[in-house]
């Protein structure tokens, strides 16, 4: 898309990125003088499944109102694209840092991504794409989600999501994804079909998502929870404290059938350096099976911010008799 130079009250300065939907722009709002990003649908994406999406995005973000959540500010249209008005974000998106990451940046980084959707999902809202390249680390230290291109609200809007067939057709080993792509791909059921359009746009249809961290349920075309959300924020956090992905599995390919049934091995084992208090609420997220994970990213956050939360000192018993001795 050829960056226009302006779009309403908005002077566009440079574009930011292309995203699963169009293309980001770094625009400054002339009549409050601050810098805004606005995400625009390409020409490719203009037809009602596609704009009905970006409706849902703008809807589901302005309903959330957290410091961990980018703050939507307006949308509209322009020459026939839908476009949505939102904070500008200055800082590193978390796929461009150096994994495993230091660990007081991870530990802080885990702690926000888990506000951000746990925020998400008080409202009811779905995520349904939590990746690295979906959050970002501001300059002031503090992590914000972004891109609620595949948000799903509560049971008033439609579901894409259909039934998964009678008996799932076999697991592939791969897609034709380059090496080193985060593309979001759309597909029926659990065998994965990659539509003929320009690799990296989100494609409407019945299935999407990142395939480095989509759920097993999302892999077998099963409907999505809540729960789907915390699998994909527990392979963030593998990632961060790791390294790695938790099966090993590199960028660009779909999981094996076998890791798909299979529960990770535990963050210990490969990241021994990860707090003791951390390791089973990291290993949890990923389990397998919707319902041994945590149910949503509420309680997700309360495990961790209590394991995170300090040890209150406690006074010795010889120190204690002494106290009391002295005040009788």
């Amino acid at each position: 898309m050829t960056a226009p130079a302006e779009i309403g009250e908005y002077e566009i300065v440079r574009p930011l990125g292309e995203g699963g939907m169009g293309e980001v722009f770094l625009a400054r709002d002339r009549t409050l003088d601050r810098l805004v990003a606005i995400k625009m649908i390409g020409a490719i994406h203009a037809h009602p499944d596609a704009r009905e999406r970006f409706a849902r995005e703008a809807r589901a973000i302005a309903r959330l109102k957290h410091p961990n959540v980018v703050t939507v500010y307006r949308t509209g249209e322009h020459a026939g694209h839908p476009y949505l008005v939102s904070e500008y974000v200055e800082g590193t998106p978390l796929d461009k840092l150096v994994a495993p990451v230091e660990l007081d940046r991870a530990v802080a980084i885990a702690r926000d991504l888990a506000r951000g959707l746990a925020a998400a999902h008080a409202q009811g809202v779905l995520h349904r794409d939590v990746k690295p390249a979906n959050a970002i680390l501001g300059v002031d230290g503090t992590v914000k989600l972004l891109d609620f291109g595949l948000a799903k609200l509560g049971a008033g809007d439609a579901d894409e999501v259909v039934p998964a067939p009678a008996e799932p057709a076999p697991m592939p080993t791969s897609l034709p994804v380059p090496a080193g792509s985060v593309s979001t791909i759309t597909f029926v059921g659990a065998a994965p079909l990659l539509p003929a359009s320009p690799l990296g746009l989100t494609i409407v249809g019945t299935r999407m998502g990142t395939p480095r961290y989509m759920s097993p349920e999302a892999w077998r075309g099963e409907p999505l929870t809540a729960a789907s959300d915390v699998y994909s924020l527990g392979v963030v956090l593998w990632e961060l404290f790791a390294g790695r992905h938790p099966f090993g599995m590199p960028d660009g390919t779909v999981p094996r059938a076998d890791t798909v049934d299979a529960d990770a091995p535990s963050i210990a084992s490969v990241a021994p350096a990860v707090p003791p208090p951390l390791v089973p609420i990291i290993d949890r997220a990923v389990r397998r099976a919707a319902t041994a994970r945590f149910a949503d990213a509420c309680a997700l956050r309360d495990a961790l911010e209590s394991a995170l939360a300090p040890t209150p000192a406690v006074a010795s018993p010889r120190r204690s008799r002494r106290l009391v001795a002295g005040a009788l």
